[in-house]
């Protein structure tokens, strides 16, 4: 089977992946980053997630919702 390793290249476009929490979407994260690091390309990781509409827009319990749903999402 040839090799089809690109050698390392400074202008190479990164590998782009999403992940959206599903167990297949990390999977595609563990191959992206494989590819990437096989090439030598840089790699960048989109998280995707959904966000219901604020049942109070502007107020201070939909700030709250939108903050709650955001630091699910992104835990620190």
């Amino acid at each position: 089977m040839p090799d089809t390793a690109t050698p390392p290249d400074s202008s190479a476009r990164p590998v782009v992946v999403g992940v959206d929490g599903s167990p297949t979407s990390y999977q595609a994260v563990a191959w992206a980053a494989a590819e990437a690091a096989a090439r030598g390309w840089p790699l960048h990781i989109v998280v995707a997630f959904g966000v219901q509409p604020s049942r109070e827009p502007g107020t201070a319990r939909g700030v709250a919702e939108h903050a709650a749903v955001r630091d699910q999402a992104l835990p620190r």
